[in-house]
């Protein structure tokens, strides 16, 4: 396996403008951090903080997640998948996942060692690596 950084190449340009806020610099940083993470579980925490720092406010941040998967050209199967069992995309991806991943006091709570909780974040960290970039360009 190749290993090094995972960055856009247009950092690399001589060119490159910073983005003209903290916020968007925030946001670019911990999607930079998620592409470059080896582990599913904290690429997703990532992934979710772009998306917190782009929408703040929870429910204008659920209401355009469950918006936005309605419209993405990948990762279709997996939003078909998550429609038919739960009512609210947006409170499942930060309930039974962020939460999830983050605290281990109440359920649901991911043990990294059951293949169940890894193959299960490893399809959702793809959906929130598409909204995160979508969230970073809407800034």
């Amino acid at each position: 396996m190749i290993s090094g950084l995972k960055i856009d190449p247009v950092y690399l340009l001589s060119n490159y403008v910073k983005p003209n806020s903290s916020k968007k610099e925030l946001a670019l940083s911990l999607y930079k951090e998620g592409l470059n993470s080896e582990s599913v579980f904290y690429k997703f925490f990532n992934f979710w903080k772009v998306i917190e720092v782009v929408i703040s406010e929870k429910k204008a941040r659920y209401r355009w997640i469950n918006e936005t998967v309605l419209n993405l050209r990948i990762e279709n199967q997996r939003v078909a998948e998550l429609k038919a069992d739960h009512n609210d995309i947006a409170e499942y991806l930060d309930h039974n996942c962020r939460n999830a991943i983050g605290h281990v006091f109440k359920e649901p709570y991911i043990d990294p060692d059951k293949i169940e909780d890894n193959t299960r974040i490893s399809k959702d960290v793809r959906l929130v690596e598409e909204l995160a970039r979508i969230a970073i360009k809407r800034k």
